[in-house]
């Protein structure tokens, strides 16, 4: 069951007559217990940097929910569980891929999230929402590097920089936490009981910048792909980039999916092993070509064919002369 239900349901969503999008406002006039959803946050591990989009919730905050939005510029956000073409790829596997969720829009003390929940009821638990928060920490401290090694570049040495120190473009990640549901209307949605991510992102759209390979090149998106199997030493890859870009040119991330290859001892990991893993593939099939921005960090583009030392695939090598 998909953001359909919600818009199917006539007793909680006025539906509008374009059929674009579904709003409903909450009742939250007899206080926090008596409101049609109350949440309460539980899980909040990402701190700020620059390489993240914050929120002001704090760990124990119980609020209303104020009201829900449908918006069907959201509907990318679940396709990475419907395509087949992304659902292949060994990257694209294990216990995230399991759980499906729906994404709708939250109106809390003013400001627009998006609230995650997963399809299945018996699937809304912190533990899987959980992973979905480390997926975006992982993402967010990569962000932070690459923002820093841009800016970094472009006021070194200006005359050989990639670009001019005003142009510097910037990646943030959306910061989601944890939140228990204490009271619902909605059970279609959530239940009492039951734990959701709520995730600091204000816009009613989702542009997929790097899903499947087949995507439009954008430069900046590609260019943090890129960075992270570089700086990860080709151990990490980044797939299903989405968010939104906004006027100062700075990309705002939400809900990426993050593959992070298990950790293996140096002598117990064959050389083949290394350029066939599923971070490498993951690379390869979804950075085709390299933009000005990823020669700031890796001019030899070492982060798509990494060198290898000693006979394995590493950026470096203690033993290595």
């Amino acid at each position: 069951m998909g953001v359909g239900a919600l818009r199917a349901c006539n007793t909680v969503l006025d539906t509008c007559d374009n059929h674009q999008s579904s709003l409903v406002v909450l009742d939250t006039r007899h206080g926090v217990r008596g409101s049609t959803l109350t949440l309460r946050v539980e899980a909040s591990s990402i701190r700020e940097s620059s390489g993240a989009f914050m929120h002001d919730l704090k760990l124990t905050d119980e609020f209303c929910v104020e009201a829900l939005d449908v918006p069907t510029g959201l509907d990318p956000l679940g396709w990475r569980y419907d395509s087949e073409t992304f659902r292949q790829h060994a990257w694209s596997q294990g216990s995230r891929m399991k759980v499906p969720m729906r994404y709708v829009r939250a109106k809390v003390r003013g400001s627009w999230y998006v609230l995650a929940a997963a399809v299945q009821p018996e699937d809304r638990t912190m533990e899987n929402v959980v992973q979905g928060i480390e997926a975006a920490k992982e993402a967010a401290g990569y962000a932070d590097g690459f923002n820093a090694h841009i800016l970094r570049s472009s006021t070194d040495d200006p005359e050989a920089s990639c670009m001019a120190a005003d142009e510097v473009p910037k990646i943030r990640v959306c910061a989601p936490v944890g939140c228990r549901v204490l009271s619902s209307g909605l059970n279609q949605l959530a239940q009492p009981g039951a734990v959701v991510m709520l995730i600091p992102y204000v816009w009613d759209e989702v542009q997929k910048y790097v899903f499947d390979g087949g995507d439009e090149f954008v430069e900046v998106p590609h260019a943090f792909v890129h960075y992270v199997i570089w700086k990860s030493g080709g151990q990490a890859c980044a797939s299903d980039v989405q968010g939104m870009e906004r006027q100062d040119g700075e990309f705002v991330l939400v809900d990426p999916f993050m593959y992070v290859s298990p950790k293996r001892s140096l002598f117990s990991q064959a050389a083949d092993q290394v350029d066939c893993s599923p971070a490498q593939q993951c690379f390869d099939t979804l950075h085709q070509r390299c933009g000005p921005l990823c020669r700031c960090f890796d001019p030899q583009r070492r982060g798509g064919r990494h060198r290898k030392v000693c006979g394995y695939g590493l950026p470096s090598c203690s033993i290595a002369p």
